[in-house]
């Protein structure tokens, strides 16, 4: 999920359409999903570490490469993680 949701986010942050809303519109909601596939999948990659010592250099190597592209999509698209998910984000501040 995270290569096609990444490619999507990209893509609409080309295709020169953000509609009315600055942080509200496809490309941060999208990017946003990526960032929680990736935290997803580091707390996943954390456990194979733990539980599985003889996987440490293929977790590692994971690991990494999710803390890189973590870094790169928040670089890329700053306002992500303001978007609001409608029925995920809503009730978060409250």
């Amino acid at each position: 999920m995270i290569p096609v949701k990444s490619k999507r986010a990209v893509m609409s942050s080309m295709d020169g359409f953000w509609g009315e809303h600055e942080i509200q519109n496809d490309m941060n909601g999208t990017a946003k999903v990526v960032i929680k596939c990736i935290e997803r999948s580091t707390f996943a990659w954390n456990g194979i570490l733990t539980q599985f010592p003889d996987q440490e250099e293929e977790a590692i190597k994971n690991l990494r490469n999710l803390e890189f592209l973590k870094t790169s999509i928040t670089e890329y698209f700053p306002n992500a993680q303001k978007f609001i998910r409608p029925g995920f984000d809503e009730n978060q501040n409250q």
